[in-house]
């Protein structure tokens, strides 16, 4: 069943020229053409659109809000949900904590910790978020999900063994942005190849991570963003970063917060992907394997 933009409207609340500002601005809602060119929604869409007026009634704004990874299905509503994860929701359901960690920790055992982070960790959380989004779970219920992802995500990470000619990357978000799970499943793929990986949690201000970049000799910086980080903050706080850190320390971004960037400038990196951020690792390896070969050598910049 397609709805016209008018029914959308009339079902959500939201009017027609709202809904074509969201969808130019934030590639959402993608509703489907006629041959005439007139927009045509699904009901996933009008759900959605639901959710997300009900987030800003409550005190959002449309840019915390959109776009998000959040708007999919729920994990526990795709047709193409895994089996794993089905399981997994079933323990967590149990709120036994130990249960839990022990079944994620299972998980990670038979995966090995890059399908896990994949298969399991991304988009059980994605999902995780939805059901929280859609009023179905508990703040109570989506802290203890995170906590315990989390505390899996560290001990997986200080089981790998690392390399000492892989880049050492710092781990950290800025003041503002409270959420480090992305970072924790970035520290678990990333130490699983061997890279030493100093996680320093969240919000530190950009004076402190430059800091620790000097501190630590890393060779890389790595922040990511939420889609709850401000917009119109993102690039002016990037670039004061990059001024404060030496030109040999790489300065890598994720998350959905920054899927939106288009023009950051040639010494920021913009990933969408763990296989990009895995790609530039890769990359930054060989350079550093090249400069220990040949001192002479600068390092550049990823």
């Amino acid at each position: 069943m397609s709805l016209s933009i008018a029914a959308v409207a009339r079902e959500t609340g939201i009017n027609a020229a709202t809904l074509r500002k969201w969808e130019s601005r934030y590639g959402f809602p993608k509703p489907i053409r006629t041959a005439g060119g007139a927009r045509r929604y699904t009901d996933e869409d009008v759900s959605r659109l639901s959710d997300i007026k009900r987030l800003i009634e409550s005190g959002l704004k449309p840019s915390q809000v959109l776009p998000m990874d959040l708007l999919i299905s729920p994990v526990s509503e795709r047709r193409d949900v895994d089996s794993r994860i089905q399981r997994l929701l079933g323990v967590l359901s149990s709120h036994d904590a130990e249960a839990f960690k022990a079944a994620l920790l299972a998980e990670v055992d038979a995966m090995g910790v890059e399908d896990f982070v994949r298969k399991v960790a991304a988009p059980m959380t994605v999902g995780i978020g939805e059901q929280w989004l859609n009023g179905s779970l508990s703040v109570y219920e989506e802290h203890f999900y995170s906590q315990i992802m989390q505390c899996v995500l560290d001990l997986t990470a200080r089981r790998e063994r690392h390399d000492k000619t892989m880049p050492v990357v710092l781990l950290t978000t800025l003041a503002g942005e409270a959420h480090t799970l992305g970072l924790d499943m970035v520290q678990g793929v990333f130490a699983h190849h061997g890279a030493n990986c100093i996680h320093l949690g969240g919000q530190l201000p950009i004076q402190e991570i430059a800091n620790a970049a000097e501190a630590y000799s890393v060779d890389v910086v790595a922040l990511s963003f939420s889609a709850a980080y401000p917009r119109r903050a993102v690039k002016p706080v990037l670039r004061s970063l990059r001024a404060l850190l030496p030109a040999s320390v790489s300065l890598w971004v994720g998350g959905s917060g920054v899927r939106f960037l288009d023009d950051v400038g040639r010494d920021i990196a913009v990933f969408h992907s763990v296989d990009e951020g895995l790609e530039a690792l890769a990359a930054r390896h060989d350079r550093i394997r090249t400069i220990a070969n040949h001192p002479a050598n600068d390092l550049a910049r990823v």
